[in-house]
């Protein structure tokens, strides 16, 4: 849903609050979600670099950035609870 916010919206003020959504969402998920999640997250990734390179607003660049961001920290905390279980 967020996906298709991002692409079809025209404002800009929808596509940072759609990217707001999309952070509060990475942040409270825990770790173990990741594993079902993969295929939509290569998506999610790929989308966000997009923004980040060719939108024109400066905030949505910025909110792409940083769901890029706390995608790699959560990413980053799942490989730590794998080494940490083995």
């Amino acid at each position: 849903m967020v996906e298709q916010l991002l692409s079809a919206a025209k404002e800009s003020l929808l596509r940072r609050a759609a990217l707001v959504l999309l952070r509060a969402i990475i942040v409270s998920f825990d770790t173990s979600i990741l594993k079902g999640l993969s295929s939509h997250l290569r998506n999610l990734n790929r989308h966000l670099r997009h923004l980040l390179i060719m939108d024109r607003d400066d905030g949505v660049r910025l909110l792409a950035e940083l769901c890029l961001l706390d995608i790699k920290e959560q990413m980053d905390n799942a490989v730590r609870d794998v080494e940490n279980s083995v």
